[in-house]
């Protein structure tokens, strides 16, 4: 007599069962694998402003330790035209349009003529406007940080030529933002809370662009990551007064690069 052996399948509730395993497993790294994604994300634009940071070290050993100013010349005491321009000052010296743009930022240039490229990162108004001797802290004091919505024709200015009038330049406070954008950061300590939005020069969001806080790059060239509470914002400080960042005011005067209060990284002061 022959024996067959029998087959037997799977049962529905055994399938029920591996498919619930499945979504546990799914539902506990599909949030890990976001937040590896981002942490790339994050270091990609951190060497960003590290590769810009030396281009403008490198711009400022060329012209008598100057930091760039900008292309567009304030006319009757117009400081609203301070630092606009700078990317197509340093552009010369990174000759590659990808560095300006953090792969978190979603602004888009324009490939009609003129062709622009986004530029992602704001120079400090401060620096702009001072040398490499005029730093009390280089390390301390900021001189990129993160925005969104602007873009440059970078490739076709230089020093001299009136042509970028879009790469920002701020200290730190939507009333002190000159050119197109929005700051990245999250609202910074100093800064008005209530100016958050889609408006230009206000704070695109309350926390920063990389999980809750975003990259700034330092006057001496370092880059680190840094929540916005822990940076100071505002005009320039000078001898040891924390200003703005005690304070709790708005539109003042940042803590000096020399301030000793706890929690301060980082500040828009020069002195």
């Amino acid at each position: 007599m022959n024996q067959h052996a029998i087959k037997r399948g799977f049962t529905l509730i055994e399938l029920l069962v591996v498919i619930a395993i499945i979504a546990i497993l799914a539902a506990i790294l599909f949030p890990v694998f976001a937040k590896a994604r981002e942490k790339a994300r994050q270091i990609s634009c951190l060497s960003n402003e590290k590769q810009i940071g030396l281009a403008i070290l490198q711009y400022s050993q060329d012209s008598d330790e100057r930091m760039p100013c900008g292309t567009q010349i304030p006319v009757g005491g117009d400081y609203t035209l301070d630092g606009i321009g700078w990317a197509g000052q340093v552009y010369p010296y990174v000759k590659s349009t990808a560095v300006f743009k953090c792969p978190d930022d979603s602004t888009s240039g324009s490939s009609a003529a003129p062709i622009t490229y986004p530029i992602s990162y704001s120079m400090s108004l401060q620096v702009t406007r001072s040398g490499l001797s005029d730093f009390t802290s280089d390390s301390k004091s900021v001189m990129l940080f993160e925005t969104v919505g602007s873009a440059a024709n970078i490739l076709a200015v230089g020093d001299g030529v009136n042509g970028d009038n879009t790469s920002p330049a701020a200290d730190g406070n939507p009333e002190g933002f000159n050119g197109v954008g929005r700051f990245a950061t999250g609202v910074m300590s100093g800064a008005n809370p209530s100016e958050v939005g889609n408006t230009n020069h206000f704070y695109d969001t309350k926390t920063g662009r990389h999980t809750d806080a975003s990259n700034f790059l330092m006057a001496d060239g370092h880059a680190k990551w840094i929540r916005p509470t822990a940076v100071s914002t505002g005009g320039d400080g000078s001898n040891g007064d924390c200003n703005t960042f005690t304070s709790g005011t708005y539109a003042g005067t940042a803590a000096s690069a020399d301030c000793s209060a706890p929690g301060l990284a980082a500040t828009f002061s020069v002195h």
